[in-house]
């Protein structure tokens, strides 16, 4: 059930949504009406946040899936449109952390950490 009608109609996916800022975010265009396909490398953080959606009345589907992947992406796409017929938004929020201080990073551990 939306809380309010700011997105009512449209349909989002947020990639990076099984934790964090993307769970907020999904949870927050849902609240406002929006059907959520939620995208997480982890699968079962994917399922966790749709059941949690759900939970509140929100429409939600897993669209479980690695962002640097072209065939990942074009299954995370058709899944919306199967699912939803459309798409509106994109939150572009997926991201990694590694470890090692800024200054200390190696050229290939950047390439990684930009390149979702």
């Amino acid at each position: 059930m939306a809380i309010d009608s700011e997105f009512e109609g449209k349909v989002a996916i947020v990639t990076g949504a099984g934790q964090g800022m993307g769970h907020a975010v999904a949870r927050r265009l849902a609240h406002g009406g929006a059907s959520i396909v939620i995208n997480d490398i982890d699968g079962e953080a994917a399922d966790q946040t749709v059941s949690h959606l759900e939970s509140y009345g929100h429409k939600a589907v897993a669209a479980p899936g690695d962002v640097t992947s072209s065939r990942d992406v074009q299954m995370m796409v058709e899944t919306a449109l199967r699912e939803f017929g459309d798409v509106h938004i994109l939150i572009n929020n997926a991201g990694i952390l590694r470890p090692t201080p800024v200054v200390d990073i190696e050229e290939d551990e950047w390439d990684l950490v930009v390149g979702v």
